[in-house]
């Protein structure tokens, strides 16, 4: 398997149009994942509910088919989140640093990120390779990336929009 793969419409377009509206109409229940110093302005809520199963079918759809695009195969979806920011001034490069992260600290598993609609980006989503490299991903509605839960990443963060992206963590 790749260490990355990004696919455009893994959905069709009535289902992307279904979720992008469902997310924006959860944004009031959303919980702060960020400190109240505001350096990060973002949310998160668990996304596979009973209040809608549809969305569970489709997180399950993305899962299967992004492990399939990269020669794997779904075995168990560990958790998946609907991730909120809303814009943000520019970040400096220090500031960008405190942003590197890793999703979960066991080393077995996929990051699968869904963009759930298009905004204009100061920062896009960025994997940081351990050669040094920073290779971004803009928010393209409908289209969804796999990487190594391994390699250190940092969320995007728009201009002037609300950024919504479903987060799922796989093996």
């Amino acid at each position: 398997m790749k260490t990355y793969k990004y696919v455009e419409n893994i959905l069709s377009s009535d289902r992307q149009d279904y979720i992008e509206e469902y997310a924006k109409s959860t944004a009031y229940e959303l919980a702060s994942i960020v400190n109240e110093g505001g350096k990060q302005k973002g949310y998160n809520i668990p996304f596979i509910n009973e209040k809608n199963p549809n969305i569970g079918k489709d997180i399950v759809h993305i899962s299967k088919s992004m492990m399939s695009e990269n020669n794997g195969r779904l075995t168990s979806i560990i958790r998946n989140r609907l991730v909120y920011t809303k814009p943000h001034p520019p970040f400096g490069e220090e500031d960008t640093k405190e942003l590197i992260h890793r999703d979960l600290p066991d080393d077995d598993y996929w990051v699968i990120l869904y963009f759930v609609n298009d905004v204009v980006e100061h920062k896009p989503f960025e994997l940081h390779m351990d050669s040094g490299e920073k290779i971004p991903f803009y928010a393209k509605k409908g289209s969804a990336l796999i990487f190594d839960g391994r390699i250190p990443h940092s969320n995007g963060y728009s201009i002037d929009g609300d950024r919504y992206t479903i987060n799922i963590n796989v093996k």
